[in-house]
């Protein structure tokens, strides 16, 4: 199964297939070997470890009682319950990478303990990965619907989910208006490089004549063009008049 999912590019599921073997190989390993008693005491010490973690983790001293499920996670590497609660120690201490670990090793060793799935969920919306937490909670509830911490999580995701989408779909009218309006300002450009330019325009052989330009004339252009033409005739005037008198 893990070569099939591997090939398939599907690696968390080959992981957990490995994982699952794991767990049966070792669990075979101790029923063949019932008189085993090494074996025994590993997890009669995991178990103490785990003890003495929880009793830190009710006191709220999340880093010693990280390294009491570590050790006992030594001499017990498939526990669950080790692995479940050193994933909850590090939610704590807010070190998700290490957490999200934990998480994966509960539903690889366990896939139908609904706990594995709400832990990795609570990971993935703390790291603002919102799909794939969606996705996780989303096969939680359907595991237990009437789970209320589940639930109230899967709320919590769907909300920010709805609120990042709405923003994407505000944020896209305005780029489409700002790329609209850059356009339309290079074409602006274009449009008066064009009429201003007085000269011929050559290239590769072949010239274009510079484009007729329309002057708009306003009624104050007139009145200052007629006022011009009465100085100058007044001034011939005068000058006229002048001659005459020397004559």
């Amino acid at each position: 199964m893990a070569k099939a999912y591997k090939e398939l590019g599907r690696m968390d599921e080959a992981k957990s297939a490995l994982m699952r073997r794991n767990v049966v190989e070792h669990k075979l390993g101790r029923a063949i070997n019932d008189e085993d008693e090494d074996e025994e005491e590993k997890q009669k010490i995991a178990e103490e470890w785990k003890e003495k973690g929880n009793k830190e983790f009710k006191k709220e001293n999340w880093t010693a009682a990280l390294d009491c499920y570590r050790n006992g996670l030594s001499y017990d590497m498939y526990s669950v319950k080790l692995h479940s609660n050193a994933c909850m120690a590090l939610i704590n201490l807010k070190r998700w990478a290490q957490a999200l670990k934990h998480a994966e090793q509960c539903i690889a060793l366990e896939p139908d303990w609904v706990k594995g799935y709400y832990m990795k969920g609570r990971i993935l919306s703390n790291e603002s990965k919102l799909e794939q937490a969606q996705e996780v909670l989303q096969k939680a509830a359907q595991m237990e619907p009437r789970n209320k911490q589940i639930k109230g999580l899967l709320e919590e995701v769907n909300s920010r989910v709805e609120y990042v989408e709405s923003r994407l779909r505000r944020r896209k009218p305005k780029e489409q208006q700002q790329e609209t309006k850059v356009a339309e300002d290079s074409g602006n450009e274009q449009a008066v490089e064009d009429v201003d330019s007085d000269e011929d325009y050559c290239q590769d052989g072949t010239c274009r004549s510079p484009k007729t330009v329309k002057l708009s004339v306003t009624r104050k252009d007139i009145v200052n063009i007629i006022v011009d033409l009465c100085a100058a005739m007044v001034g011939v005037a005068m000058v006229w008049w002048f001659v005459r008198q020397e004559a």
